[in-house]
């Protein structure tokens, strides 16, 4: 099994598969998974970008949110053989100098456990090597309904927008899917959202696969939900990955050791960017 994924791996992902859409039983535990193709701007003047595919497995009373490429590296470890292949994909990555094919995420660590438990939202991510955990309302957003469609993958698609922790955001939902799930933290609408961008997209989901059959079941990812993790809050968390992320080399070694090395730089100037939440200021 692990030699198949490395094969995988190694070819590249498979094109997320599209199944003609039978709307899906809960309450007899039927499964439907999403694949988003997640563009995010990492320098809005030069508007570098990185990529991801996001995986959104929707089942009886919850749904989990992941990148695939991090969830891909978190099964190898699990296994004796699979270490030993995770441990072959990074030392080639870092042989051959392309550091964003080593095993693990392009973008995010974080895995979204939405109404789980009921009520929460909760989130198992990572700070520099420190698994971490919090928990927050599980909430729909404040939408409004607009008239305009546009058909995505097939299906026809209504427009709605919302303000949500800093951002102004569009989304693209269907009731032809009448599941009122989306990517990262959305929900609510009366239909899977099928794509949303802030209004400066800068982050960007889009359905790239439908699956409503064949899918593993959500219990596979109880490795991650138990895993041991501080427990933290959200603006906790993203106010200590802010300064991080924005301080200076020397400042994330010392943060990374937990160490105070003596070792100190010029603050570098603040990066063009900003998360995609930004109420943690």
């Amino acid at each position: 099994m692990i030699y198949r994924l490395l094969l995988f791996f190694i070819l590249g992902s498979p094109l997320p598969e599209f199944s003609t859409f039978t709307a899906p039983d809960i309450t007899n535990n039927t499964i439907l998974e999403c694949s988003y193709q997640y563009i995010e701007i990492r320098d809005t003047i030069t508007r570098r970008s990185e990529e991801d595919l996001m995986v959104l497995r929707i089942g009886k009373t919850y749904s989990v949110f992941y990148s695939h490429y991090r969830y891909f590296a978190d099964s190898l470890l699990q296994t004796k053989e699979g270490k030993k292949v995770w441990e072959n994909l990074m030392e080639t990555a870092i042989t051959n100098g392309n550091i964003s094919s080593r095993p693990g995420s392009r973008t995010t660590d974080d895995y979204l456990f939405k109404n789980d438990p009921a009520g929460q939202l909760t989130t198992l991510t990572r700070l520099l090597v420190t698994e971490v955990k919090f928990s927050e309302p599980y909430e729909s957003q404040n939408w409004q309904l607009y008239d305009s469609s546009k058909m995505i993958q097939g299906y026809t698609c209504h427009c709605a927008r919302t303000s949500f922790r800093g951002r102004q955001y569009e989304a693209w939902y269907t009731p032809e899917i009448p599941v009122p799930e989306g990517p990262w933290k959305f929900c609510g609408l009366p239909g899977l959202i099928l794509e949303i961008y802030d209004t400066t997209h800068d982050y960007q989901y889009t359905l790239v696969g439908l699956k409503t059959e064949n899918i593993a079941p959500l219990e596979e990812l109880d490795f991650i939900r138990n895993r041991r993790s501080a427990k933290t809050t959200r603006r906790k968390f993203l106010q200590r990955n802010a300064e991080i992320y924005f301080n200076s080399s020397s400042d994330q070694v010392n943060a990374m050791v937990g160490i105070d090395l003596g070792t100190s730089s010029k603050p570098k100037p603040r990066k063009a960017y900003d998360f995609i939440e930004r109420d943690y200021k």
